[in-house]
């Protein structure tokens, strides 16, 4: 994988947690080529198009990110539903924090925000 130089020094968590945000979800498929099925096309002709705010204080990100993998990761070697059940909503909870996080890392409005949240 090829970084930006400005991206070289970040931890890839912080990266993962702007990438897999719904802000990210909602801006790709304006920049990316769809595929039937709707997918869209993730090389590096359209992910170099992510616009990608470095902050002061990455850590916050960074933990919630390395907290999210490996919630999924207890949660494919949950047994009980139960358990399936706690873990799919502490991921719920943890989405919505990154969300919150990278909302506020590029400046979105109240109702920028609504926009994104409507459309994905």
């Amino acid at each position: 994988v090829t970084l930006k130089a400005e991206w070289q020094t970040l931890h890839l968590s912080y990266l993962l947690a702007i990438i897999n945000s719904k802000l990210m979800g909602w801006f790709f498929p304006f920049v990316s080529a769809p595929f039937r099925g709707g997918y869209f096309s993730a090389n590096k002709q359209f992910l170099s198009q992510i616009p990608i705010k470095i902050t002061d204080n990455p850590k916050k990100l960074i933990d919630l990110a390395n907290q999210m993998l490996a919630m999924n990761k207890k949660l494919s070697e949950a047994k009980t539903p139960q358990a399936k059940d706690m873990l799919q909503r502490q991921i719920e909870a943890t989405d919505k924090q990154i969300d919150q996080l990278v909302y506020k890392l590029y400046d979105l409005t109240e109702e920028e925000i609504k926009i994104v949240e409507s459309e994905t």
